[in-house]
Formats: C-alpha cells, sequence, structure tokens
C-alpha cells in the first residue's frame, strides 16, 4: 500500500505536457513492455529536496514554496506516524490554494482520521468546476479509505461529451472496486460499450483492454465491431489483443 500511494503521489505530482502522452503509456501497457524502475519514496523524494526526515523539519515543509514538498512533508510525517502534527496538515489545508496541492494534503489527513480532510476531498470530487483529473483523484483517495461518497459522480463522469481522459480515469476507478453490484456492472459495462466507439483513439483502446479485464464474453461481438471499423494499426492490433485474452475466457458453469 506504501509504495501505491507514494508511486501515485509522484506520478501525480510530476504530471505535465499534453494528455496524448497517455495514448503512449496505454499502448506501452498493452504490447507488456515495462520498465523495472523501483518507485521512489517519500522519503528519497524529500532527499532530493534536501528536507531532512525530521518532524519540525517536516512541519515546517508543509508551509514550503514548493507545492510537491508541501505534499510530500504530510505523507512522510503520516507514514513516520506523527499522528500529532494533524492539526498542522489541517492548516496547510485550509491555507492551500493550489487544487492538486490540497488533495495531497488532504489525503494525507484523511488517512490520519479527520473528517474534515474527508470532506475537503468531497467537496473536490462533487465540484463540477474542478478539472476532471482531481476529482478523480480526490475520489481515488476516499476509495483507498473504503469512502464510496463520490461514485455517484464517477458515473456521470464517464459519459459522453467528458473530456476523455476524464472518462478513462473514472472507468478505470470504477473497475477496479471490488464490490459492484450486478446493477453496477451492467452500467459499467454500457460505459464502456460506449467508450468502444468514440472518436478519441486512447479511449477506445482504454474500453478494449477493460472489456477483456472485465471477462464479460457478451461483449465479444462489440469489440469485434470495433476491429473492424478501426483505421488506426496500433489501436488495432492492441484490441486484437483484447478480443484474444477475451476470447480465452473460460464459461462460467
Amino acid at each position: 500500500m506504501q509504495d501505491r500511494r507514494e508511486s501515485a503521489f509522484l506520478r501525480r505530482t510530476r504530471w505535465i505536457g499534453s494528455l496524448r502522452f497517455l495514448f503512449f503509456l496505454i499502448v506501452l501497457a498493452l504490447s507488456r513492455k515495462h520498465f523495472a524502475e523501483a518507485p521512489e519514496t517519500f522519503a528519497h523524494a524529500l532527499a532530493r529536496h534536501h528536507i531532512e526526515l525530521t518532524k519540525p523539519a517536516l512541519i515546517e515543509a508543509l508551509r514550503n514554496p514548493d507545492k510537491e514538498v508541501r505534499g510530500l512533508a504530510a505523507w512522510q510525517l503520516l507514514e513516520m506516524k506523527e499522528d500529532d502534527s494533524l492539526p498542522m496538515i489541517l492548516q496547510a489545508v485550509r491555507d492551500e490554494r493550489d487544487s492538486q496541492t490540497k488533495i495531497n494534503l488532504a489525503s494525507a489527513a484523511a488517512s490520519m482520521g479527520s473528517q474534515e480532510a474527508r470532506a475537503v476531498l468531497e467537496g473536490i470530487c462533487h465540484d463540477a468546476s474542478e478539472p476532471g483529473w482531481n476529482r478523480t483523484e480526490a475520489t481515488r483517495h476516499l476509495f483507498d479509505l473504503h469512502d464510496r461518497a463520490c461514485l455517484p459522480d464517477l458515473w456521470q463522469m464517464m459519459g459522453s461529451g467528458v473530456e476523455w481522459s476524464t472518462r478513462v480515469s473514472a472507468m478505470n476507478l470504477v473497475q477496479w472496486l471490488p464490490d459492484l453490484d450486478a446493477a453496477q456492472s451492467a452500467q459499467l459495462l454500457s460505459f464502456t460499450l460506449e467508450a468502444l466507439n468514440d472518436s478519441e483513439p486512447s479511449l477506445r483502446l482504454f474500453a478494449a483492454d477493460s472489456l477483456a479485464r472485465m471477462q464479460d464474453t457478451a461483449a465479444i461481438p462489440n469489440l469485434r465491431a470495433a476491429i473492424e471499423a478501426e483505421k488506426l494499426d496500433a489501436v488495432k492490433s492492441a484490441m486484437e489483443d483484447s478480443l484474444r485474452r477475451l476470447l480465452a475466457v473460460k464459461p462460467s458453469v
């Protein structure tokens, strides 16, 4: 859990440039080409910024001019189980003006048990004026705490007309929930099939891979039709791989 939190945080704070880069990342993942680089820890990231790993230094770092450092400091205090630093982290949440950093600070405080911090995260995920990435990131942290308050917002973010990267993030979050009921699973499948025919190639590619991971063989005809209609060779090849995975699924007895 620690490595997953750390790597997700660091990826989030360093996200720059065009979202088209996600297309490359998806193709890379689907072709099974992975880099064996260990995720950077909060402590190592703070060392890059020359921040000492002492409680006083970390509390001071909550007011650092660098927004990455502010978020890292809060998570390192959490990792060090410095629960009595919660009031200082909450004050940093209240003072923070950068939405991404506010999410990072609030998620650390929420993991320490703060209901105020949970309310901040819920407010961000409910706020339609916030960028989709911020909304889904706030939701992800709440999901880590087994809080499903933002699940209705994710359904809205999956619909056509929403920015494709937001749709990908929303669908991906819901796909990994372990407790979807039959109606929710059917709803997720419907949104995924809709995405399979979208004009954005990254979304089509993601949808095809999702169908394979969902192992719903009823979607095989839809995937075959999407492959037939696909014009981009890279996407078609990835879709064909997804189809092979789906065809390999044994029917339930």
